[in-house]
């Protein structure tokens, strides 16, 4: 599928989900059918979104420094962010990724890529620790122009920023709404807030549009069939 070259957008670091085409537009990857392997269910209650919920992600950037992105925990041990966060710059995945989590803030744990998808900008993060608390993800084929919406940042102290918005434009399958989507806020879900029932998350973040600042996000109903094991995660 093409979009106007208004709809690049600014990759918060690697990963890159779309490709330049002549006349200065970008192809953006199309999306499978994606209920099959990784299919989570809807939980049909009242649920508020808690900081508990959203994680931050870090990992030595191979300079000394760490490099951080945001998570958010969809069911116990599993949290769901961007591939790009969790990916090198030769192509494989991060190991011994420090997660960190509000309630948990001085007690960081330890999480593993155990599924990525190379066609959408999703990745699967297991680890050992208990999750008490984790969001809700809703069928994002539902979602409406107009629907408010809110993404979510792990400041990388012990609050977590967030901005709301409305459903903008569909790219496709790919999800822009006014809420931010500036770096930081990769890997963050994309909640709906109009749903009957409760808050609950449709697509996580993955960058911006650059000539608006405007959130772009992976729908998570086609996202989660394409989900592999990375080459690098061992057995």
């Amino acid at each position: 599928m093409r979009v106007p070259a208004d709809a690049q957008r600014r990759p918060h670091r690697r990963g890159v989900v779309s490709a330049p085409l002549k006349g200065g537009e970008v192809m953006f990857a199309p999306l499978a059918a994606m209920a099959a392997m990784f299919l989570v269910q809807v939980i049909a209650c009242d649920v508020v979104l808690e900081p508990d919920y959203v994680v931050g992600l870090c990992a030595d950037n191979g300079q000394g420094n760490p490099e951080c992105g945001t998570g958010f925990a969809i069911e116990d041990h599993k949290i769901l962010t961007a591939r790009h966060v969790v990916r090198n710059s030769d192509g494989s995945y991060k190991t011994g990724l420090v997660v960190k989590a509000t309630q948990y803030y001085d007690h960081p744990f330890v999480g593993e890529v155990v599924y990525v998808s190379e066609t959408y900008d999703v990745a699967i993060v297991q680890v050992k620790k208990h999750l008490d608390e984790f969001i809700p993800v809703c069928d994002s084929n539902l979602v409406q122009l107009g629907d408010r919406v809110s993404t979510h940042k792990f400041s990388g102290t012990s609050y977590i920023e967030t901005s709301e918005g409305v459903v903008s434009k569909f790219y496709g399958d790919i999800i822009s709404a006014t809420a931010s989507g500036r770096p930081g806020f990769s890997g963050g879900p994309l909640m709906w807030l109009d749903r009957e029932g409760g808050d609950c998350a449709i697509g996580v973040v993955y960058g911006e549009v650059i000539s608006t600042g405007r959130v772009l996000a992976s729908p998570l109903t086609p996202a989660f069939a394409s989900l592999v094991k990375p080459t690098n995660a061992g057995d």
